[in-house]
């Protein structure tokens, strides 16, 4: 009588073989972000925010630290230190009493005024991007690394739009309201995955944002499979990738109406999980602007001169 088809010692060894290796490419591709990766991600991260008068800083905003050539630039969104109404920037700046908040050495939190990074040295100011309806600002800071625990995220993290696809894993840190207690800068992780791309210049994330995430950096979750041209491979090469900035979250505005005058009484503004997020490779475009360069020229030369003797 026939039975199964038997499958020889070696067979059976080379089977075994092929599967640990799938089976250790797997668990290297989870491995990506570590511990490590996550505690240095973090010291990216600033709050932005308000300086009590005893002294104590009031928590509100988001934004990172990335460095162009030798300089170092606070990036965050535009809405957050850019007057914006009725549907466009009106010209006038927010960051009049806002404060960067970061990490020292010494286990306190160092604040460092905006008005006053833009008022020191000659050529600091505030970088939009052209279009102005990209929600992106970047501003030179001048920091120290002896005094401020912090690290700024490298230009070639940055992953093009067009790498980018629906059901991606992603994981953003920011200021979160409602947590108490902090008494350093702290982040909160948030996950979602991309849901919608409509064009190169951003994206939709089916994740919760909230007043005070604006600014918040966008990193790729690392995954044991992705999809290639080609159809699914094991490995994932772009995660911890930065991807993008969260702008603000999609709201959705309900009207109730008065049965007997049949007017609006009270518009409900619910929050519709979804969350806008420009592509990082926008921040590239807005270091190449001339205006950009001339700045950072500008700090260069004013930082060569004060190291000379």
């Amino acid at each position: 009588m026939r039975g199964s088809p038997r499958i020889s010692r070696r067979g059976r060894a080379m089977a075994i073989c092929a599967l640990a290796a799938v089976l250790g490419t797997v668990q290297e591709a989870r491995a990506d972000l570590t511990r490590k990766d996550v505690q240095e991600v973090k010291k990216t991260v600033i709050f932005l925010g308000l300086l009590r008068g005893d002294q104590e800083p009031v928590f509100m905003g988001t934004g990172f630290l990335m460095r162009v050539e030798s300089v170092y630039f606070l990036v965050t969104a535009r809405h957050v230190v850019a007057e914006f109404r009725d549907g466009a920037y009106t010209g006038s700046l927010l960051d009049q009493d806002l404060y960067v908040f970061l990490n020292n050495r010494n286990g306190h939190v160092g604040a460092r005024s905006l008005a006053q990074a833009r008022e020191g040295p000659p050529g600091a100011e505030w970088i939009f991007h052209d279009d102005p309806q990209v929600d992106l600002a970047m501003l030179p800071l001048q920091l120290d690394r002896e005094v401020e625990d912090f690290l700024t995220i490298p230009d070639h993290l940055i992953v093009k739009a067009s790498e980018l696809y629906e059901t991606q894993q992603v994981f953003f840190l920011s200021f979160q309201l409602g947590v108490k207690g902090a008494s350093r800068v702290e982040p909160v992780f948030r996950q979602g995955m991309i849901s919608l791309k409509q064009d190169e210049k951003s994206f939709f994330v089916d994740g919760f944002a909230f007043p005070g995430n604006s600014g918040s950096p966008v990193f790729l979750m690392p995954q044991p499979l992705r999809f290639t041209d080609t159809g699914l491979t094991l490995g994932d090469k772009l995660g911890g990738k930065f991807i993008g900035v969260v702008g603000q979250y999609v709201s959705y505005n309900e009207v109730a109406v008065s049965k007997k005058s049949l007017r609006p009484r009270v518009v409900y503004e619910q929050n519709v999980g979804l969350s806008r997020v420009w592509a990082a490779e926008l921040l590239e475009e807005m270091t190449a602007y001339p205006r950009f360069r001339d700045q950072i020229e500008s700090l260069k030369l004013q930082e060569s001169k004060a190291v000379l003797p």
